[in-house]
This record gives structure tokens, sequence and C-alpha cells, in this order.
């Protein structure tokens, strides 16, 4: 008797769904708001650096 395997794929059969954090999208905003202007600093000496070597 020959046994035929079928799909023995284990993600079909097991549930391997693991749930992701919830993300507080309010503190996500605060801290956003908190680091702009440190990022809008450093954008305008990176467009210092870039003009000095005459790169748009």
């Amino acid at each position: 008797m020959i046994l035929e395997i079928q799909d023995l794929n284990i993600i079909r059969y097991v549930d391997t769904f693991e749930e992701e954090k919830e993300i507080d999208i309010s503190v996500n905003l605060k801290e956003l708001k908190k680091i702009e202007p440190e990022l809008v600093k450093l954008e305008k000496e990176m467009a210092g650096y870039l003009k000095k070597l005459n790169i748009k």
C-alpha cells in the first residue's frame, strides 16, 4: 500500500498569528512635535554644507 503525502504545510493547520502591540498615536504625535525643531535645524545645517559643496 502506498501512502500519498498531502500538503503538510504547517501554516495551514496551525495558527501562528501574533498580535501586534497597539500604537498610541497621540504619544507618537507629541514626540514628533517635540523633535521637529531639531529636524528643521539639522536640515538647514545640511543645506549649508551642500551649498558649500555646490550640491543642490
